[in-house]
């Protein structure tokens, strides 16, 4: 909600969705709480029929999350956090892709708002999937979390199993000296381990080639 530079993500795609599941971001780490939105043509497909939209469970429509939710609602409008993250946003993108230009493991940065992915790749032919052996994913998110940075790496093919990339997603109250401190820290870190990888892939045949996001559209 917000993290990609507009309400939701959906606004950058020319297509109108008629149901949004949103969570998270709603409660800012506050409260756990959860919404389903709806368009208009399917509340009045529902009020004009059944009168019923049975969603809730356990603690749906509680008083204290419902108040969070409302008040996050209100900060994010109040300080302007959505346009800040639609304004910093593609900065952000290409300082991370030029701190990673050198690194031959880094196959893309990509992403709208604060909400970035890095994909890595085979250095030798900047194509393959890296071997799940490696563990490059589980290797970032270890060295950055000793120098102070939290990541959150993934192996994010069908399997679960290859294919690594991680996510850079900083707060939306993130400072312009913060974001670039967080980006110097990040890259120091790829790079280290980037050199790791290619010592242990000497003796490795390249696995398939990987399939970017800008590849599938």
């Amino acid at each position: 909600m917000g993290r990609a530079g507009s309400w939701f993500a959906a606004d950058h795609v020319p297509c109108t969705p008629d149901i949004i599941a949103t969570a998270k971001g709603l409660g800012a780490g506050y409260a756990a709480i959860s919404a389903t939105l709806c368009h208009e043509r399917v509340y009045d497909a529902v009020a004009s029929g059944s009168r019923r939209f049975t969603l809730g469970h356990t603690w749906h429509g509680a008083p204290l999350p419902c108040a969070v939710g409302s008040a996050v609602i209100d900060a994010l409008r109040r300080e302007a956090l959505i346009d800040r993250v639609a304004e910093r946003g593609p900065r952000l993108r290409d300082e991370l892709a030029d701190a990673l230009a050198d690194v031959n493991m880094v196959r893309e940065v990509r992403g709208h708002g604060y909400l970035l992915g890095v994909e890595y790749v085979d250095p030798r032919d900047r194509s393959s999937f890296l071997p799940p052996g490696l563990r490059v994913a589980g290797r970032i998110d270890d060295l950055a979390l000793e120098r102070g940075l939290v990541i959150l790496s993934t192996q994010p093919t069908g399997d679960g199993y290859v294919g690594d990339q991680s996510l850079f997603a900083p707060p939306f109250t993130t400072g312009d000296s913060e974001l670039e401190e967080m980006v110097a820290r990040f890259a120091g870190v790829v790079r280290d381990v980037a050199g790791q990888v290619e010592r242990d892939l000497a003796d490795l045949e390249p696995m398939p080639e990987a399939v970017s996001a800008g590849d599938r559209q």
